[in-house]
């Protein structure tokens, strides 16, 4: 210690004898040391460090002249315009990526900051069906049709919300009463939309025996030839739910069904149209039909997947499982959302299982509860097909097989060094033999056994 207040004395009276030396000594180190931190500054900012810390969502814009094809620079303005509108780029991003959890949030800022983009309105309802929201996204289709009428993309995606919404009020009635006369109306409802007036009939009278206070199902059954019911029934809590979601169902019903005549009415060749087309024919059966329309929709939009898998579902239904097979393996390797995938997998098992392929099956249905565990039918396919694995080959056959596959194996090889080990041990334990021997020899005992 002392030492060093010895040093820091001499030092002080060495700069005050030379002040001026002391003075450029002391600027110099200071410009040294602020030129390395300036250099050093600049490197880390332009050479270490990313430009943009977001750098996935960096993004190129071009113009293109519609239908020609050619590109061309974006002007000062536009670019100004289009950056106002980043959180709709960003949402768009993400969608495409298959990520719509991502992407509802910058859509959701977008349509916020931009009530009258169409645009944002219509992704974001795109989003919102990703995430099975289908109440949602029907009201931001909604928005997209009002604010251009003549949205036929808009319009037909509010047509399929529609349908979702009342598929999903049915299966919520279906739930609370399947033995019900509301459950029984809305098969009649079904086989008379196909057609089949008999069955429909059929469909009805049950409904009226069991609902005889419904008065549209009497009008209905007596409409079509049938006997009425005519004792009406008390009405219980459970009567009103059951009549409620009914109600529900087909306010989303004639909803869809209006959206899908307004496609129709503005563009009756469209590739929606023939959508709307093929999805009729499917509800009425008539498969070969629906096939002939999603061709054409595939005609017009070659990219379209759930055209190509309403295709290859369409054939399954026609028993031509190689040709949709194609389309289910081509979309199985392209599609990135979980949603339409675990669809395409389920198809794929459901072909394995018509073609006797158990385990291949049962295997794809797994596959399909891995991206969609919600999926009760592929749930009760995959007990099916067990069970029909487990019937195919009994235990017995199985063990059998087993042994058969052990027996087949090959034993395992041991290497020179496992072998020279047990080598050594054979002829350490025959000289220890020989020493028994040796001394028993001369003691006269006999070798004791050693069994």
């Amino acid at each position: 210690m002392d030492t060093m207040k010895q040093d820091v004395r001499f030092g002080l009276r060495q700069v005050r004898r030379t002040p001026m030396v002391s003075l450029f000594i002391v600027a110099t180190l200071a410009v040294g040391i602020g030129a390395t931190a300036a250099i050093f500054s600049a490197v880390d900012t332009m050479l270490l460090r990313p430009i943009y810390t977001n750098e996935h969502q960096l993004v190129t814009l071009n113009g293109a002249f519609l239908n020609r094809g050619d590109d061309w620079s974006v002007s000062l303005p536009n670019a100004a315009d289009w950056a106002s509108r980043s959180h709709s780029v960003s949402g768009l991003a993400w969608y495409q990526l298959g990520k719509p959890d991502a992407a509802a949030p910058e859509l959701e800022t977008a349509v916020r900051l931009q009530p009258s983009d169409v645009i944002a309105h219509t992704w974001l309802g795109y989003a919102y069906v990703s995430q099975s929201r289908y109440e949602m996204a029907a009201a931001e289709f909604e928005a997209a049709c009002k604010l251009d009428p003549n949205n036929i993309d808009a319009w037909y995606s509010l047509g399929q919300s529609y349908l979702e919404i009342g598929k999903d009020k049915t299966r919520q009635l279906l739930t609370l009463s399947p033995d019900g006369g509301r459950a029984w109306q809305l098969a009649g409802e079904q086989f008379e939309l196909q057609g089949d007036r008999k069955r429909a009939l059929e469909e009805f009278q049950q409904a009226s025996a069991r609902r005889p206070d419904i008065a549209e199902l009497r009008a209905k059954v007596k409409e079509m030839g049938g006997e009425v019911a005519t004792t009406p029934s008390a009405t219980s809590a459970e009567s009103s739910r059951e009549d409620e979601l009914y109600a529900q169902a087909h306010d989303a019903e004639q909803k869809s069904r209006a959206a899908f005549e307004r496609v129709l009415s503005i563009a009756p060749d469209s590739y929606r149209a023939h959508q709307i087309m093929a999805s009729t024919f499917v509800m009425q059966q008539q498969y070969d039909k629906a096939e002939t329309e999603y061709r054409k929709v595939l005609e017009t939009s070659s990219i379209d997947k759930t055209a190509r898998f309403n295709l290859a579902d369409a054939l399954i239904k026609q028993n031509k499982a190689d040709d949709a097979n194609k389309l289910l393996r081509i979309l199985n390797v392209e599609e990135n959302g979980n949603d339409l995938r675990s669809k395409v997998v389920y198809n794929q098992a459901v072909i394995l299982t018509q073609q006797k392929k158990l385990e291949e099956s049962i295997e794809a249905y797994k596959e399909t509860l891995r991206l969609n565990p919600g999926d009760q039918e592929a749930r009760e396919n995959l007990q099916k097909a067990l069970l029909e694995l487990k019937k195919k080959n009994p235990p017995k056959k199985q063990e059998e097989k087993k042994k058969q596959e052990q027996k087949q194996q090959p034993k395992p090889k041991i290497s020179p060094r496992d072998a020279q080990q047990q080598l050594k041990l054979l002829e350490q334990k025959e000289k220890q033999v020989q020493e028994r021997l040796q001394k028993n020899s001369r003691t006269g005992n006999a070798l004791p056994k050693d069994w």
